[in-house]
């Protein structure tokens, strides 16, 4: 997955107020809502702020639904169901298992109507029932049943998500910077090392042996801790300076709380 962090602007020590951008303070999943409609056009959602710029972006003028379409459709989504289930179900990450059992799970449901749709006694022509809001009506698939009050359920998961976004902005991680001398002087210059987080904000590491102090110096390998986002959105690190002859580290590490950059 690609990373990008915003470049350091400033070389103060003093921390910056943290930059708010829209629904964030109302938790992760409205900061995201609003992120999601910038990527929408009006035509795809009410919204939407993105300008038509595609064929595929504009609305459909008529839509005729199909048997085949709507089957591929059903298809379609009990392998997305499928995969976000297994996902959850043997979690990678911790935070992951926060999603087990949130009565929201299609896959099973999914696969009942997909053996109906194949049972030989039942008329291929009454699938065509199913495409139609008219006719659904009078058929109501296993997908569209839930076990409780569909709207609870989905706050019950935006919640959940908040939780965990929460708790990621101070997973702590370590960054180990190894250093030569192979600059023209040998001078152990100390340089303050900081960066910038998705929003622009600069988060200032401190150093494992000497908690005050956010500098490296040359021909060492130092180690230091951040709390902060989690690794996987700062996997680039930008120096506050260099050294007085523009000597910059040898390499830079950052060991996170789930996985290395």
């Amino acid at each position: 997955m690609p990373m990008k962090a915003a470049a350091v602007v400033s070389a103060t020590t003093a921390e910056k107020p943290k930059k708010r951008y829209p629904g964030e303070a109302k938790g992760f999943v409205e900061e995201m809502r609003f992120v999601a409609m910038k990527l929408h056009t009006r035509e795809q959602a009410k919204e939407g702020e993105k300008e038509v710029e595609k064929p595929e972006e504009q609305a459909v003028p008529k839509w005729e639904p199909s048997v085949e379409g709507y089957l591929r459709f059903l298809v379609d989504s009990k392998l997305v169901y499928d995969t976000l289930e297994s996902i959850v179900e043997k979690p990678a990450y911790p935070f992951y298992a926060e999603f087990k059992n949130t009565g929201l799970e299609r896959s099973e449901k999914l696969a009942k109507d997909l053996s109906g749709s194949k049972n030989k006694a039942m008329p291929f022509q009454s699938l065509l029932l199913l495409v139609s809001e008219k006719i659904l009506n009078k058929k109501e698939l296993e997908f569209y049943k839930w076990d409780g009050d569909l709207s609870q359920l989905l706050q019950n998961v935006r919640d959940k998500l908040n939780k965990v976004a929460e708790a990621a902005k101070s997973c702590p991680y370590t960054v180990t910077i190894k250093t030569s001398c192979s600059s023209s002087s040998y001078t152990r210059d100390k340089i303050s090392l900081a960066f910038g987080d998705s929003y622009g904000n600069e988060v200032y590491v401190k150093r494992l042996d000497d908690p005050s102090s956010g500098t490296f110096e040359r021909c060492s390998t130092d180690t230091f801790q951040i709390n902060g986002p989690c690794a996987y959105d700062i996997c680039y690190l930008y120096l506050l300076r260099s050294g007085s002859d523009g000597w910059k580290p040898e390499s830079v590490k950052i060991y996170g709380l789930y996985e290395d950059c």
